[in-house]
């Protein structure tokens, strides 16, 4: 059955599912909505509530089919096109998700609900001056929505005018004085002006109004590093951890904390992470002659790929473009790659040996999703140090690799290097680095928390690598 829900039985298995979910039993309320639509197949309320369900579990591209389905089956609802923004946020496809909203912005009348939105969803989209402009527009009728003020000072921030940013926050705080996220915003900003006392003063105002904060307490552990206090950023790191024990962040800052006090020689650290990093080759798939014609085929579909953008700003990235979300198109090597890779993963996670509480080992999955990308390296292009916040494994293959890169050099140019942390921190201490020689057709996985680069290189062939992160499932 299609359209409006009709019938005492539908509408009391909706409720039974609806209270479910609100008691936080998840399991069941998928069960009860995966058997409404066994019975009453394209059924939209069904659809969208098990929906927001998906994206709550961590299941956020489940999530998107769900409610593109409900979408086209219930078409007049405004409810449903919000849910699937947010949906298609989560699922790191913020430029859908930037267009359903402002086709709702354009159709009604102005809903500050859909305005929010936007304005963040193009702020996650790298777009702070399209955000910028809708918080602007939207403040002319509400120059006192707190929301409004921080999204216009997160927007600036980004478009890289902390000091510009700092009014917005101020007039937000004034506006909402209890709300800790605005205060930890401003304390970014802050840090980005080198006010590094205010900056921790921002954050310890957040962490007073929200002790469970782990933003402001991983931003205040930071800052404590930059202000060369390392035991009590390692504390700060600490207290974050025994909350959130996954948190990449914390973990990556941890280490550099530690090294930094003189708890952890740098040494160790490079111990700790050399048997985590797992090589090996991929196998040719069996409908290309040999993995050298299977790499040049992958590198001409990611060349034509339609989320190809040449605009990197805001990424590790420097003299060269990237292609997001490689698995939404169909063609034959990037098949063929899905396929290789889930099956390389799938073996690697079961051949981990599980060490409770450790960073890395402590973590199992039963089920997670992928989160892929191709980035392009042009002569002269590099990576800066970063880790991937959001991941638990991430790595990277290798699909096309210039001869300066793969022939044996003492500089390594265009190398990877792990273990080297972001220099803005301003440690001391000398890393002990990890070098691994990029080839066509290695895989090499890694921790998440785990800082790596790409040294510059000069050549005239690009650098074509697809990285990905492995987040298991909620």
């Amino acid at each position: 059955m299609t359209g409006k829900a009709s019938g005492t039985g539908l509408k009391t298995a909706l409720r039974a599912g609806l209270a479910a979910r609100q008691r936080g039993d998840r399991q069941a309320a998928e069960r009860i909505f995966r058997e409404i639509l066994g019975t009453h197949p394209g059924q939209p309320d069904a659809l969208n509530l098990l929906g927001v369900l998906m994206a709550e579990c961590g299941r956020p591209e489940d999530a998107v089919d769900l409610l593109t389905a409900a979408a086209a089956a219930r078409p007049q609802s405004d409810t449903i096109p919000l849910n699937l923004a947010q949906a298609l946020l989560a699922a790191n496809r913020a430029g859908e998700a930037a267009s359903i909203l402002h086709a709702l912005s354009a159709a009604q009348k102005p809903d500050i609900r859909v305005q929010h939105l936007l304005a963040g969803t193009l702020l996650a989209d790298r777009r702070p001056r399209e955000a910028a402009a809708i918080a602007r527009r939207a403040l002319k009728s509400r120059p006192h929505d707190p929301e409004l003020l921080t999204l216009l000072g997160d927007a600036l921030v980004q478009s890289d005018r902390p000091a510009d940013a700092l009014p917005h926050y101020e007039a937000a705080i004034a506006a909402m004085p209890t709300n800790a996220s605005i205060y930890n915003n401003l304390g970014t900003a802050l840090e980005k002006l080198g006010r590094l006392t205010e900056a921790a003063a921002a954050f310890e105002q957040a962490l007073r109004r929200a002790p469970h904060h782990t933003g402001a307490r991983t931003n205040l552990g930071t800052v404590r590093l930059r202000l060369g206090e390392a035991d009590a950023a390692d504390a700060e790191f600490d207290r974050v951890l025994n909350r959130e024990p996954h948190n990449q962040r914390a973990i990556a800052y941890r280490f550099i904390a530690r090294q930094e006090a003189g708890a952890m020689r740098p040494e160790e650290a490079r111990a700790h992470l050399a048997p985590l990093i797992h090589e090996e080759f991929l196998s040719c798939p069996d409908s290309f002659r040999s993995l050298t014609d299977f790499n040049a085929t992958l590198a001409a579909e990611l060349y034509a790929h339609p989320a190809r953008r040449q605009d990197v700003s805001g990424t590790a990235t420097t003299g060269g473009f990237d292609a997001l979300r490689l698995f939404d198109h169909n063609a034959p090597a990037l098949n063929a790659f899905e396929g290789r890779l889930r099956s390389a993963l799938d073996r690697h996670i079961a051949g981990l040996h599980h060490e409770a509480g450790h960073p890395f080992l402590g973590r199992q999955a039963r089920a997670w999703t992928l989160d892929v990308w191709a980035t392009f390296l042009k002569s002269g292009g590099y990576q800066f140090p970063h880790i991937h916040p959001s991941g638990w494994i991430s790595g990277v293959y290798y699909v096309q690799v210039p001869a300066a890169v793969s022939s044996a050099s003492a500089d390594q140019e265009g190398w990877i290097e792990f273990n080297r942390p972001d220099e803005s921190f301003d440690y001391t201490f000398q890393p002990e680095v990890l070098l691994k020689q990029p080839r066509a057709g290695l895989l090499l996985l890694f921790p998440s928390y785990a800082y790596h680069r790409t040294i510059p290189f000069e050549s005239g062939t690009d650098r074509i690598s697809i990285a990905f992160d492995v987040k298991p499932a909620r």
